[in-house]
């Protein structure tokens, strides 16, 4: 009889480490891709932060957008650009890569 009970034990114990393991593993991916995406975000963010210095210092006047890419003085400034609008005194980029993100800026 004990020896029952403790072969019960064990499978239980085992089946309960299986469990928990599982979820680990689950809660590790998850956390792995928010920091992903997290890190992608605020790469594009510094990306963008970057251009729009250059712009305020350099102007946009020299300012292209062809083919996804964004031009300045026919030197790459941006890639991965999906949306680019310019009026007179703003301009909105956005930059896809894994994620999309857009700022805007006021000259």
């Amino acid at each position: 009889m004990s020896r029952a009970i403790a072969l019960f034990e064990l499978i239980l114990s085992i089946a309960l480490i299986s469990l928990v393991s599982a979820y680990l593993l689950i809660f590790t991916k998850d956390i792995y891709q928010y920091n992903k995406n997290y890190n992608d975000e605020a790469a594009i963010k510094l990306e963008l932060s970057s251009t729009f210095i250059y712009l305020q210092k350099h102007g946009k006047s020299e300012l292209v957008f062809n083919d996804g890419s964004l031009f300045y003085d026919n030197d790459l400034l941006l890639k991965d650009v999906s949306l680019f609008e310019q009026n007179d005194n703003n301009i909105k980029i956005c930059v896809k890569k894994s994620i999309e993100v857009c700022q805007s800026l006021e000259l």
